[in-house]
This record gives C-alpha cells, structure tokens and sequence, in this order.
C-alpha cells in the first residue's frame, strides 16, 4: 500500500512539474537572422546591391527564405521580434524577386511585382504588398525607411539583418541617415519642403489627418538634420515631392 501511494505521489509530482514547466515551453525562440546577415553584409553597401554576387550566393538567399516560410512569426517572442522579422521578410523576398526576374533595369519591368508575385513566408503564400503590411501593422512609421524595394529612391538597403535587441536603434538611425539624403529623403529649397514621394504614397501612416508641411517636420523633428531642424522651426514650408527613381539598386549598373 505505501508502495502503491509512493508510485502515486511520484506521478502526481512528475505532472504538477510538467505543468509548471508548460510556460516556458510555449515560449518561442528568437529567429536566427545570420543568414540573411551575411549575404546583406557581403553584397549591400552605400545604398547599392551586388546582385551578381548574390546570383553566386543563392544558396544562402534560399536556405534563409525556407527559415522565413517555416516560422509562424505570431510565436515569436516580442513585438520587435515580429517586425524584425517581418522587414527582413520583405527586403529578402525582394532579392529573391529580382534573382528570378534578372536581368533587368528596374523592378517595375517586372509585371506583378509588388502586388503578384507571391513568397513563402510564417507558413503563408504572401505578396510583397501584404508583407510590407504586416510591417505597417506595427504602427511604427519608421519600417518605411527600414524595407528597400531594391530601386535607387528607395531608402538603402541596411547592411545588417534587423534583431529584435537593436530594433529601435537600427530604426532611429535608417530614419536619420534617409531624412538626411537630399536627393531622394528630404530637402529645404528656399519656401519649399522637398521630401520623397513615401510621403504621398503613404501619408496615412505618418498623420491619420491631412499631412502638412508642419506636421510632418514635427514628426521627423528627432531624426532631422541641424541644420534643417533649425530652418524648420523660423517658418512654414510648402510641401512637394520628390522624384522617384525606379532604376535597380544595383552597384554595377546596366542590366543586372
């Protein structure tokens, strides 16, 4: 008999141990980015791609796209784990999208691209447009500098994987570093405000009202220029938009 409530004793102590232990074992793993770290670090530098070279590396592009397929981002651990996840997403779909459209001049020749063509990714069948609105989802304005539609006014391409660890600061500085670019981010020319066409495209996400010259340097107040932030505070602009390049972000030029 006491061996019997012994044996019993033990399996109620195995269970009550399990469930404790059911927390930590729902909890998901971070998403290993390194992948994706590499081939951006090796072939992304000063806003350009070497496309060629990541011809070459496709191997490591398709093994770091079958991770992204086989991870359902909801189980991630943080919300910078998800958009973290959701950016690289994007910018290495559209590597993919461009490998298998070569060569060509610019992403626009390729019919469907943003809104067509489809890319495994957290176990679903999703276009460029539908991953960029996960991202969005987030509400944090600054994934539009952070994701690169591989063209030459699309914010630069980051040569390092996003990480749930350094979000924020990676963020904080492509928002600087593109507000900064006068030719494709944001430009005062006398009475006027200058600012990428992002800002048209997508002026919702920057003010749910109408976005005004003065509201949006309000917004952009922390990441701007001195220089700018200085001008910005004596007066009142009128808002145009930049040109977009849709040439290919490619660093040898010509058909890639």
């Amino acid at each position: 008999m006491r061996a019997g409530k012994r044996l019993l004793l033990m399996k109620a102590l195995v269970l009550f141990c399990s469930l404790l232990a059911l927390p930590c074992c729902a909890a998901a793993d971070e998403i290993d980015h390194g992948l994706w770290n590499e081939l951006v670090e090796r072939y992304a530098q000063d806003g350009r791609v070497d496309y060629d070279g990541v011809a070459q590396d496709a191997e490591t592009l398709e093994r770091y796209l079958a991770l992204l397929a086989d991870t359902d981002p909801e189980q991630l651990p943080s919300p910078e784990s998800r958009l973290a996840f959701w950016i690289n997403a994007y910018n290495a779909s559209v590597f993919k999208g461009v490998l298998d459209h070569r060569p060509l001049k610019s992403v626009k020749d390729i019919k469907g691209f943003f809104d067509r063509l489809r890319y495994p990714v957290g176990g679903e069948e999703l276009t460029l447009n539908q991953i960029e609105e996960r991202a969005r989802a987030s509400g944090d304005w600054r994934v539009h500098f952070a994701v690169n539609c591989a063209s030459a006014s699309c914010p630069p391409l980051r040569p390092e994987a996003y990480a749930a660890g350094s979000l924020e600061a990676q963020l904080a500085d492509q928002t600087t570093q593109f507000l900064a670019n006068t030719r494709d981010g944001l430009r005062l020319d006398g009475p006027t405000l200058w600012v990428s066409s992002i800002f048209k495209w997508y002026a919702k996400d920057f003010s749910p009202s109408r976005l005004t010259s003065n509201a949006l340097l309000d917004l952009l107040d922390p990441y701007l220029p001195e220089s700018v932030r200085q001008a910005a505070r004596a007066r009142t602009f009128t808002m145009r938009y930049l040109p977009y390049d849709w040439s290919l972000n490619s660093a040898t030029g010509g058909l890639r």
